[in-house]
């Protein structure tokens, strides 16, 4: 993606592109805490991922399990306080300032709210030109547009309608549309979409998937996917990492994940996502998990061991002792649980 717009050529030919399975993005032991005045939140421990090339990992669990804490840790919004994040061979944390600056061109992020995420006083060309800008990679006036109005057209936005609008005169969904044009123009190898259809109707939502699914395939992006959904997920990922409390408890291919679900927590997450004709359990044949406690422990003490066993049905005393480590139980499927359960037929 060399030229001064964004077209299929690019799509055929991307910066970075590399064969299919090879890793693109890989996290390494990162852990994020933060010092707050009642102590330390630990909200992501030790967590270790790799998304091969051109594929969709999706990060799930409820509110406060850490999923976006570790996705700003990947752009390094802020920093993770240790452990790594490659893109390709370029470990983005041993970078700052300029080079820092240069390499978040690999690695982009669409945000949860898509009419916060954006400057309010600026109009929709404005927005879009910034990185391009700040970059300093965009070139001329006439090019710069140029790649703008590229953008904005891939997305679905007509740039003579739009460019010179504000984003209070668009609704959710046509912001998130926004937002993500100003992630492609700097043709970035890696995104990471942080709830992006959380806000938006349902409709809207099936609008922006498609749209993700169609940016993906057309530029050959590797995806992180973070969201609370299970059945948007299920229609989005390659592959799922449940997290839980900061940890990741159990990593497989969407397929193999909801259809025979390892972890006691991950089979309490699929027996309680709603679906027309019912929750995802039905399809799994087992009556559905009851979690002992609907408190999630908090981040500043989280329990020793596992930190699901304060909620988990089938905990042991081994569970409060040793925390497990996240344990190949089949090919690409990993968990981390003392007594995981069988597989499913």
């Amino acid at each position: 993606m060399t030229g001064t717009t964004i077209t299929d050529d690019a799509a055929q030919n991307p910066a970075g592109a590399g064969p299919a399975g090879e890793a693109k993005l890989v996290v390494d032991s990162v852990t994020v805490e933060y010092s707050t005045r009642k102590g330390t939140v630990h909200a992501v421990s030790d967590v270790s991922l790799d998304v091969p090339h051109g594929t969709t990992l999706a990060l799930v669990g409820e509110s406060g399990c850490g999923k976006s804490s570790l996705g700003r840790a990947m752009l390094q919004l802020p920093r993770p306080t240790s452990g790594s994040v490659r893109v390709d061979d370029t470990d983005l944390t041993t970078l700052s300032g300029s080079a820092l600056k240069s390499a978040r061109k690999m690695i982009q992020m669409v945000f949860q709210d898509p009419i916060s995420s954006l400057n309010p006083r600026r109009t929709v060309r404005d927005i879009v030109a910034e990185g391009l800008e700040i970059q300093g990679t965009g070139g001329s006036r006439a090019d710069i547009r140029q790649k703008v109005d590229a953008a904005l057209e891939a997305v679905g936005l007509d740039p003579q309608h739009a460019g010179d609008r504000r984003p209070s005169e668009f609704s959710g969904g046509q912001c998130q549309r926004i937002a993500l044009a100003r992630a492609l123009v700097l043709e970035p190898e890696v995104l990471v979409c942080d709830e992006p259809v959380s806000a938006l109707d349902v409709s809207v939502q099936a609008q922006i998937l498609n749209l993700l699914e169609d940016m993906k395939e057309r530029y050959r992006l590797t995806m992180v996917f973070i969201s609370h959904d299970l059945s948007v997920v299920h229609n989005i990922a390659d592959k799922v990492a449940v997290m839980y409390l900061g940890t990741v408890c159990e990593v497989a291919d969407t397929e193999t994940l909801y259809r025979s679900p390892a972890h006691p927590y991950t089979m309490l997450l699929i027996s309680s996502a709603p679906t027309l004709s019912g929750t995802l359990a039905d399809t799994l044949g087992e009556a559905p998990i009851t979690a002992t406690s609907s408190e999630l422990p908090s981040p500043l003490d989280p329990p020793s061991g596992c930190r699901f066993r304060t909620r988990c049905p089938r905990a042991t005393e081994i569970c409060a002792s040793e925390r497990p480590l996240l344990t190949d139980i089949a090919p690409g499927h990993k968990v981390a649980c003392h007594h995981p359960f069988e597989e499913i037929r």
